[in-house]
């Protein structure tokens, strides 16, 4: 897979970060794992704009050794798994249209690194990722059971 740039957000995309951000406040800080919040924090999100994916990974990275990484649409199972076996996880590179802010057909940046990261600055879910993800690695070879691997892993 080839690395990407992270890319620059305009002021419209900007925007809808901060609608994203600021509409998740009452579960994000009622409703949702504590280690979330407290991973928000610990990375330095805020509702300003897309955070900055370099200032993001460099937290991240002295928290857990994890990265956020920029993607292009979905990643195959065998290479999301390898990924995350090695600290890595996929953020899409663009962000949902501001018609579409429940939904979005693939993950978005919001979805990915909002969504996701803050969770990978608790040491025991980073390990436990970086698990799952050499599970989900051995079974490369073995197209059924990497599907069934990824089908228990988007259903909890």
């Amino acid at each position: 897979m080839k690395p990407l740039p992270f890319r620059h957000f305009s002021a419209e995309e900007n925007g809808v970060w901060k609608e994203l951000f600021d509409t998740q406040a009452l579960k994000r800080d009622v409703q949702i794992f504590p280690i979330f919040s407290e991973g928000i924090r610990a990375i330095g999100m805020t509702s300003e704009r897309v955070p900055d994916l370099a200032q993001i990974n460099a937290r991240l990275r002295k928290l857990t050794g994890f990265e956020g990484v920029p993607v292009e649409g979905l990643v195959a199972d065998a290479d999301f798994f390898g990924m995350l076996a090695q600290r890595k996880f996929p953020v899409g590179n663009f962000i949902r249209d501001r018609r579409d802010l429940s939904y979005t057909p693939a993950p978005d940046v919001f979805h990915d690194l909002y969504g996701h990261l803050p969770f990978l600055a608790n040491t025991d879910y980073a390990d436990f990722s970086a698990r799952f993800g050499a599970l989900g690695w051995s079974l490369r070879m073995d197209p059924h059971a990497i599907t069934r691997l990824s089908r228990f892993s988007s259903s909890v």
